[in-house]
């Protein structure tokens, strides 16, 4: 891995790019946001678009708190993360914890997850914060990735116990 200007990183000889997200990413990102939420406990939530796009604006635009990472592939969007910096409720000390991770299907058991997560980890201690969440809500294959967060050096702390109240 080859840190570089602006917050990317190249692997040598993957094709493998991670880098901040640009206003010209936001199609492709909210593309892809549209297969991650279809593939998620909140499938059954409507997407709104001009919402997402929203927000990814506001990400992208408001750099001191917040991030959107992405990877892509031989030039093709295949996975990101989005984050933000916030203080603790208790503190004015702060903690990163992330929005939404998401590897498209066909990249998944590649390096693209660990180089999000790393880079993620990286601008959120040059942001100050204490420590990362990254949270595991998809209600897919909780386990794995579970597993995964924790070789990446991550501890599990709790649960995410929801109730739904609508039909």
């Amino acid at each position: 891995m080859l840190p570089l200007q602006s917050d990317v990183t190249v692997l040598p000889r993957t094709g493998l790019v991670v880098r901040l997200a640009r206003a010209e990413d936001i199609p492709a990102l909210l593309s892809l946001g549209r297969l991650a939420h279809c593939e998620t406990h909140y499938h059954f939530v409507p997407f709104d678009e001009a919402k997402v796009m929203t927000t990814v604006a506001r990400f992208l635009t408001n750099t001191e708190r917040h991030c959107v990472f992405i990877a892509e592939w031989e030039g093709r969007l295949v996975g990101f993360l989005a984050g933000l910096v916030e203080d603790y409720f208790f503190s004015s000390a702060c903690y990163a914890r992330d929005i939404i991770f998401y590897i498209d299907a066909s990249s998944r058991g590649t390096a693209l997850a660990r180089q999000l997560v790393s880079a993620f980890t990286i601008w959120a201690r040059r942001h100050g914060a204490l420590e990362v969440q990254v949270g595991v809500s998809s209600g897919r294959k909780v386990d794995r990735a579970g597993q995964f967060l924790q070789r990446c050096g991550f501890t599990a702390v709790g649960g995410l116990y929801k109730r739904r109240l609508l039909p």
